[in-house]
Parts: C-alpha cells; structure tokens; sequence
C-alpha cells in the first residue's frame, strides 16, 4: 500500500508521454481510486491511480519534513502555485 510521502516511478507505458517513466512522490489521496503524485522533473501533479505507479521502496524526508509548513498548492490544472 502506498503511503504519503512514498517516491514512486510511473509507469513508462503511461498515456501521458510527458511524465511516463518519471519519478515524484505521493502527495496523498486525492479521490478514492486516485492518488496526487509530485513529479520532480515536471515539478507538477498528476492524479494516477496506483496501478499506474511502481514505489522505489524509498521515501521523501525532505517533503516529509516539510510537512505542515506552507507545503504544495496546486491549481485546477496540477501547476504548482508559489
């Protein structure tokens, strides 16, 4: 079970050819089959569902620790809003 913080891969066969194969890290729930996943590269967030997702085994103590601060606001369209 993927938890927050989690950094996954996403699939490499993803519809979206702009981050398949792209590595973030689990932001949270977002709809009962969805999970937010930050993508670093694209430094945005995509919806997936799990399936769509291999966890690395690892996780993001730096976002973890920044947890409860100002942390990520994301707009309707997945950019990040500073």
């Amino acid at each position: 079970m993927l938890r927050t913080y989690d950094i996954v891969i996403i699939s490499p066969d993803f519809v979206d050819e702009e981050v398949a194969g792209q590595r973030g890290y689990v932001i949270g729930l977002v709809e009962q089959d969805q999970i937010g996943v930050f993508v670093y590269a694209a430094e945005r967030v995509w919806c997936l569902h799990p399936d769509e997702v291999t966890a690395t085994g690892m996780r993001d103590e730096e976002a973890a620790a920044q947890a409860g601060s100002c942390g990520i606001r994301v707009s309707v369209t997945g950019d990040v809003i500073n």
